[in-house]
């Protein structure tokens, strides 16, 4: 499955999708721009921000998720996340 697929299968379902910004001054075009201009991203791309954005996405996910146990995904992109600055 591409990401194009799973884009468009959350798209259809209407399932909330959150835009992450990973690399510096991407900007989507296509599909994709079309499919997330109107929302709010989060700015992972600078290692000195990271914890503002965590502490924004993480708050957007516990509105949009309230049952989901977002504490322990939290710890596992955060980790993942260190792991890519390597």
């Amino acid at each position: 499955m591409t990401f194009c697929t799973e884009a468009g299968f959350a798209f259809n379902k209407r399932k909330v999708i959150i835009p992450l910004l990973l690399e510096t001054g991407y900007r989507p075009g296509g599909w994709l721009g079309m499919l997330v201009s109107n929302k709010l991203y989060f700015d992972f791309s600078d290692p000195e921000k990271f914890e503002n954005s965590w502490r924004d996405l993480y708050a957007k996910l516990k509105v949009e998720m309230p049952d989901a146990n977002i504490r322990d995904t939290g710890l596992y992109v955060y980790l993942c996340y260190r792991k890519l600055l390597r």
